[in-house]
């Protein structure tokens, strides 16, 4: 599956449960849980302790930058492409998991084994990170 697939796919669930939380004026667990996986690994990639993502008719990142610049609602697009991989990559798994077993509601994620295997992975990396412990993205 190509990233643009992941992201779309990924771009379209975001926005209904947004939408579904927002109708219901509750917190959707198993949506919790992804959105928790996926600022986590957007934090694990940028070195950014603040940085979130948010969906508001469209991926936004939030985060300050290394010269203390609070750089708030930047478009997703605006990330490198190694970056949109990974995390769409990721955000992709996390609402597989989620949606196979919402009865795990905010644990989905953390409690769904599974073996993810990516053909040609140099090809997902970058190169800075093809080099580094693989664990990383465990």
């Amino acid at each position: 599956m190509s990233s643009e697939v992941s992201i779309k796919k990924m771009s379209v669930w975001f926005e209904k449960m947004t939408a579904r939380e927002y109708r219901k004026g509750t917190v959707i667990p198993e949506f919790r849980a992804v959105r928790r996986v996926v600022t986590d690994c957007l934090r694990l990639l940028t070195g950014f302790d603040d940085a979130s993502i948010a969906y508001d008719g469209g991926f936004v990142v939030s985060y300050t930058a290394s010269d203390g610049t609070y750089m708030e609602d930047q478009p997703f697009e605006t990330l490198s492409d190694g970056y949109r991989v990974v995390i769409g990559l990721v955000a992709d798994i996390a609402r597989r998991m989620a949606q196979l077993n919402p009865f795990l509601a905010e644990q989905a994620v953390a409690r769904t084994p599974g073996v993810v295997l990516i053909d040609e992975v140099d090809l997902h990396l970058h190169p800075k990170w093809q080099g580094e412990d693989p664990g990383r993205f465990a």
